[in-house]
């Protein structure tokens, strides 16, 4: 008996057109427009997913479960390494600045207790838009400088 030919199966990719991307992050309306079906028509996951074939259902489900802890269905903040200077150790080294703005790095280093590197100091004051700048020394004025500049 010859094998028989089964229909190909449909592609799950999202439709030509389709204004999302697989794998990208849900915008806050799409998030929004989920939880509303979820919560106030009260629509199953199915029904969701049927109306927006792009997104998976695992996505459906994770938005809505984590609609409680979003604010206005925004973005949450990503974790991630902590900072090393915390907002009082950049307040220190920005007043250390502005009291005398030729200070050393090796000063401002001991004014935080040495809890990160002078890099860190770069970027921290790279950031408020200061710029650490070698400044040129003048050479002193001898008496006959001063009496010519004066006449």
């Amino acid at each position: 008996m010859p094998p028989t030919k089964t229909a190909p199966t449909p592609s799950r990719k999202a439709p030509v057109g389709s204004p999302r991307r697989p794998n990208c992050e849900l915008d806050a309306g799409m998030r929004t427009k989920i939880v509303e079906l979820k919560t106030v028509a009260l629509w199953s996951y199915r029904q969701i997913h049927a109306e927006y074939p792009s997104i998976p259902l695992s996505t459906i489900k994770y938005t809505v479960s984590k609609a409680r802890e979003r604010e206005k269905n925004a973005t949450l903040p990503r974790s991630g390494r902590p900072k090393v200077l915390d907002e009082a150790d950049k307040e220190v080294i920005l007043q250390k600045i502005r009291e005398e703005p030729h200070v050393k790095y090796d000063d401002l280093l001991a004014a935080v207790s040495n809890k990160c590197k002078k890099d860190s100091i770069a970027r921290l004051l790279a950031a408020e838009g200061l710029k650490k700048r070698r400044v040129m020394k003048q050479p002193y004025l001898k008496e006959d400088h001063a009496t010519k500049r004066l006449l």
